[in-house]
């Protein structure tokens, strides 16, 4: 019942630019280890019978095929780690290149304000009294915008380094640090 759950949860679910197969893959691979858990008990029911008959011979064979269907099914559980595991890479990888070019957009950003900061200085500037706050205001936000951009290249690189092995604990790690570079740009 879990695994069909789990497989019916999982088709539900939205995966990440470039993960599409493994997902369906990972899917496909619990329902079939859902079915072959699922004819295991009925093998084994039938091999007590034929040892409740003294059937050994039939009651051996009723036992292995209980332990075939087992072996399938564990075989496609490791599939299916094996696809989720590539299904959480490919989205830890989607997050870390969404991040990058947040961060660029950011650096972006600040570049402007520095150019603004220092328009300001020039002659100018004392023709235009808004000029001058505008690069005051400038000024004190391009601080903020650096830290936020440290922390969203943090980020990304964190999740770059989990991401092949899936690492949960760098998936919140980057978590935390696009946390806090998301309170420095507000």
């Amino acid at each position: 019942k879990d695994l069909a759950a789990a497989a019916e949860k999982l088709g539900k679910d939205k995966p990440p630019a470039g993960a599409e197969a493994a997902k369906d893959s990972a899917e496909r691979a619990l329902k079939q280890a859902a079915a072959a858990l699922a004819d295991a008990p009925k093998a084994m029911d039938a091999a007590a019978g034929k040892l409740g008959e003294a059937a050994g011979k039939d009651a051996v064979a009723q036992e292995e095929l209980a332990a075939d269907h087992l072996k399938r099914a564990e075989e496609a559980l490791a599939k299916a780690l094996e696809n989720e595991h590539k299904r959480v890479e490919a989205a830890m990888t989607d997050i870390a290149n969404k991040q990058a070019d947040l961060r660029g957009q950011t650096d972006e950003v600040a570049g402007r304000l520095a150019g603004l900061a220092q328009a300001a200085e020039g002659p100018d500037a004392a023709k235009d009294p808004k000029l001058g706050q505008a690069a005051q205001a400038a000024k004190a936000a391009l601080p903020s915008l650096e830290k936020a951009s440290t922390g969203m290249s943090e980020s990304s690189d964190a999740l770059r380094r989990g991401a092949p092995q899936a690492e949960g604990s760098s998936a919140g790690k980057a978590a935390g640090m696009q946390g806090d570079a998301a309170q420095k740009l507000a």
